[in-house]
């Protein structure tokens, strides 16, 4: 071990006329109780660099390559977490400890928490917070360091910093070996994509578009601010898993299709494989967050209230949300409708779309009567020939009717609203009636406010 920590364990080199960088990223201790002998290892990167401008990023990670660093005896746990501490300062990465009855990990040259046996976690630790977490098939201990636990929720104050908080990397160790630091960065794209992960690169984006579109749900009381925190953490988690699965080398098999290809037909996303997987251990690790931090959670949900109000300020806006809590209401009350509505954009500065979505009930008398009042035999035939297309359409165009009865009673809205059919699904579209608001018009357009 001695000659570990004396070796460089960074090289660089120029090949083919680019520059090589050769680093750890992640590195583990893995020792048998037994024999009483202990082999290091870390996962390398070999990075690529490249100054040219029309590069859309300045590194690419060419391979990952697991190395064996060398083996040492040892009489004691407490052995074993000094030379661990003394990598971890070194390689400057996160050292995973294994043993036979705890996991644990070194970060910053400090064990930050654990796994497994709470007895020996809490022997290993200066003052630990301990916890047994229950949730769908895993039941186990965790043991953080307390002051390293605090001194992270004194400090967050962004999503992406949920991704490395002490329960998320400790927790993690129940799937992985390798856990590094990676965090996520915000990034504008299109409303559709909660997140990705960028697998050449190694980069984990959060979509700031969709977190505003969340606030704008939440502002027509669609969403509670609470959880609009879940989701965007719980994105942020997702794609945590992505990258460490990556770190990992475990191979990324699925897609957010379903097992038949059920989620581009209908345009529901399924995930299957590495996908499902994914969101299985973010609602895990999200459960550990909570569990260990729920002031935290508080302090965000006071953030989204705040991101609301900041939004309400604008007149127009809140006359705006008034004007449509108004026209749901009139629909419940003149025909007792069943449905549901989203905010949606496109993408950042786009158009804003109040989207609704109807539900044929068989038992809606109220709404079958008025679009069989409007449309008569035509709406009868196409429902019994099964046309949803022609449904759909007329179930628009009643809206429309709907709404034009409205503003006889309370007036124009405050800022346009144009009725549009907005077009949803994958190969099964549907069509449904939405309010689109021009991105001129209010400050619920979707804009990128943060800058990075």
């Amino acid at each position: 071990m001695s000659k570990l920590i004396e070796e460089e364990l960074i090289k660089e080199y120029y090949e083919d006329e680019e520059h090589i960088l050769e680093m750890p990223l992640a590195c583990k201790i893995e020792c048998n109780d037994d024999t009483k002998t202990c082999i290091t290892k870390c996962m390398f990167a070999k990075i690529s660099e490249t100054e040219s401008p029309f590069a859309e990023y300045s590194s690419f990670v060419e391979e990952l390559t697991e190395r064996e660093l060398g083996k040492f005896n040892y009489s004691s746990p407490k052995e074993i977490f000094e030379k661990a501490k003394k990598l971890s300062n070194k390689a400057n990465v996160n050292v995973t400890v294994k043993l036979q009855d705890i996991k644990a990990l070194v970060k910053d040259s400090k064990v930050i928490g654990g796994i497994g046996n709470e007895k020996l976690l809490r022997k290993i630790l200066h003052n630990p917070e301990c916890k047994i977490i229950k949730h769908e098939k895993h039941e186990f201990t965790i043991c953080l360091e307390k002051n390293i636990l605090d001194n992270w929720k004194k400090d967050i104050n962004d999503y992406p910093q949920f991704a490395i908080s002490p329960p998320t990397l400790v927790s993690s160790l129940l799937f992985y070996d390798y856990v590094d630091n990676e965090t996520p960065e915000w990034e504008c794209m299109e409303t559709g994509v909660a997140g990705e992960y960028r697998e050449g690169v190694m980069q984990i984006v959060l979509n700031e578009t969709r977190y505003w579109n969340e606030i704008n749900n939440a502002i027509f009381g669609l969403r509670k601010p609470k959880d609009v925190v879940k989701e965007i953490v719980h994105t942020a988690l997702h794609e945590k898993m992505h990258e460490l699965d990556d770190l990992n080398k475990i191979e990324y098999k699925g897609s957010w299709a379903g097992a038949l290809g059920f989620g581009i037909i209908t345009g529901v996303p399924m995930p299957t494989g590495s996908e499902l997987e994914a969101e299985e251990k973010a609602e895990l690790l999200l459960k550990v967050n909570e569990e260990f931090a729920k002031d935290v959670f508080k302090k965000f949900e006071e953030k989204v209230k705040q991101d609301m109000q900041n939004l309400l300020q604008d007149e127009k806006t809140r006359k705006t949300v008034e004007y449509i809590q108004k026209f749901n209401k009139f629909l419940k009350k003149k025909l007792n409708l069943d449905f549901d509505m989203k905010v949606w954009t496109e993408g950042p500065n786009d158009n804003v779309y109040l989207i609704y979505t109807i539900y044929h009930d068989e038992d809606n008398k109220q709404w079958f009567d008025y679009l069989v009042k409007l449309f008569g035999k035509r709406f009868l035939k196409a429902k019994e020939e099964g046309i949803w297309q022609e449904t759909e359409e007329m179930e628009v165009q009643a809206f429309k009717q709907l709404f034009e009865e409205f503003k006889k009673k309370e007036g124009d809205p405050p800022i346009r609203l144009e009725i549009t059919d907005y077009t949803e699904g994958g190969f099964i579209t549907t069509k449904k009636p939405a309010f689109e608001i021009p991105e001129d018009e209010t400050s619920l357009t979707i804009e990128c406010i943060f800058s990075y």
